[in-house]
């Protein structure tokens, strides 16, 4: 079976992707409520819609996560000598920057996947032959993209999130449907009694 793209313009977010209906009663029938599905198609559509969610509802800000770093430099008030001349007799502390004579600020640092979406992305590589391509170039766009609150939901955007569904969907829809290694069961709640 050929592979179907969804084309520009369309978005499995719109629920007219190239695979929608197979993906919603996949989605339906193999995704349970909550944690990971038994098996490795059910996994792989779970993931495919936990991906788009994170973009188009929260913007990847749960996804990508940076650390965080202070910048450095020396103060412009005192010129990094930590004392100023308010006008009084003696040279005072400078406000700016407490005497010290730097200014500093955190300033968001090298980007990276949280490993919870991370994994996700390694589990579609790992079962889905042929997908590195489009989820390197997925992984590329949610780590140096617009990032959040800067997205444009475009279709250059969405074709990130369309590829990886369209090629997952077309391995679901021609492969065997295996149990999912890494799947744990959820544990019961309920109090002993």
């Amino acid at each position: 079976m050929e592979k179907r793209n969804t084309p520009a313009g369309n978005t499995y977010w719109n629920n007219n992707g190239a695979y929608q209906k197979e993906h919603d009663k996949l989605f339906d029938k193999l995704v349970p409520a909550q944690g990971d599905a038994e098996t490795v198609h059910g996994e792989l559509v779970r993931v495919s819609g936990r991906l788009y969610y994170e973009y188009c509802n929260n913007g990847n800000c749960n996804a990508v996560d940076c650390d965080w770093e202070e910048e450095e430099w020396g103060c412009y008030n005192c010129n990094g000598t930590g004392e100023v001349d308010y006008g009084e007799e003696d040279l005072e502390e400078c406000n700016d920057c407490c005497g010290s004579g730097v200014e500093c600020e955190e300033v968001e640092g090298e980007k990276y996947l949280d490993s919870y979406y991370q994994s996700m992305l390694e589990f579609i590589v790992e079962h889905v032959p042929g997908s590195y391509t489009v989820v390197e170039k997925l992984e590329t766009f949610m780590l140096h993209g617009p990032g959040y609150a800067h997205y444009q939901f475009s279709n250059e955007e969405y074709k990130y999130y369309n590829d990886v569904v369209d090629t997952i969907m077309h391995f679901v829809l021609n492969s065997e449907n295996k149990p999912n290694p890494e799947y744990k069961p959820e544990k019961d709640n309920k109090k002993l009694g």
